[in-house]
């Protein structure tokens, strides 16, 4: 049976991600491919087939068994990292979308061939396997790999080159429209992980309520913001905040995002060009680890508002 997870080491951390790093020492996954999402912080990835440089608005991806190091480029760097068991990523299928819109191949990045001669006593590689960790030391660097070929390689991509596809005559379209990456499983139509990104955009509907409107499915969906200047500082939302809707569970936009909806009517409306909104969305149940679960917002239920019935009684 195939299993997801989001690992922080081994915390799925509400505020974001703290990465550090050592000159000596490599990581291996070789459980499954890692999805980085940073909001704060500029990072290095060294890697077997070079380095990749990821800054807050982009994304890299390490696919399993390539051995890599996070290098701070800033004090502190912060975000989300999500590990996906099964398939590998993929673009999605765009369907009637056709060849325009969406993530394009041509955008996503791989390393330039790069290597390490150097002698160093004591390196340490860590690999993560069958959800265990090990450890083994050798006397050089692991990034002594002078040329590569293939597709299995690690890749960043800049979040402003996906092109959303939103706006309707009516109804509301489906978020699957702002899916960059797809891991899907065996049943079609459901995924181990998607990466959903909401990028700076028009939405202008006809005939409907412009925001998303109130539903349930079947999958869990974790939120998280790396940038937006519009937040309200009143509100539940905050730049690398996370919230979690688990599968089943009815949701939708704030009560006073509702109100100012309907008072603006069919008005189209743009979000902020600084925006930065993303979302896992996997069709597998995740579990809270205790840590998860004390980060909580203890008023959250009143900084999300309350909504009144629209039904009218004669």
């Amino acid at each position: 049976m195939q299993t997801h997870s989001f690992l922080a080491r081994g915390i799925l951390a509400a505020a974001g991600l703290i990465l550090a790093a050592e000159t000596h020492a490599a990581l291996n996954y070789a459980d499954g491919d890692l999805l980085l999402v940073p909001w704060d912080g500029r990072l290095t990835l060294l890697t077997e087939t070079g380095p990749l440089d990821v800054d807050p608005g982009t994304i890299a991806v390490l696919p399993r068994g390539v051995r890599f190091s996070v290098l701070l480029r800033d004090p502190v760097a912060r975000g989300w990292l999500a590990e996906t068991y099964g398939r590998h990523f993929e673009l999605p299928e765009r369907g009637a979308v056709g060849a325009n819109g969406l993530a394009d191949a041509r955008h996503f990045l791989a390393p330039h061939a790069w290597f390490e001669d150097r002698i160093a006593p004591g390196y340490r590689v860590t690999v993560k396997h069958g959800g265990s960790l090990y450890e083994k030391t050798q006397d050089h660097s692991a990034y002594d790999v002078v040329a590569w070929y293939g597709n299995h390689l690690p890749f960043v991509y800049d979040l402003m080159d996906f092109s959303p596809v939103m706006s309707g005559r009516f109804d509301h379209i489906d978020p699957s429209v702002h899916t960059v990456l797809h891991a899907g499983l065996d049943e079609p139509g459901v995924s181990a992980l998607d990466f959903v990104f909401f990028a700076p955009r028009w939405d202008a509907s006809e005939h409907t309520f412009p925001p998303p409107y109130f539903h349930r499915n079947v999958v869990t969906e974790i939120n998280g913001i790396i940038a937006d200047p519009s937040l309200d500082p009143s509100g539940p939302f905050a730049v690398g905040g996370t919230f979690l809707t688990p599968g089943s569970t009815p949701h939708g936009v704030r009560a006073p995002a509702v109100e100012r909806a309907l008072a603006a009517g069919d008005t189209p409306t743009r979000t902020h060009e600084a925006s930065r909104w993303f979302q896992f969305e996997s069709a597998l149940p995740l579990h809270l680890t205790s840590w998860a679960r004390r980060a909580r917002i203890a008023d959250w239920t009143a900084r999300w508002g309350s909504y009144r019935s629209h039904f009218v009684r004669e």
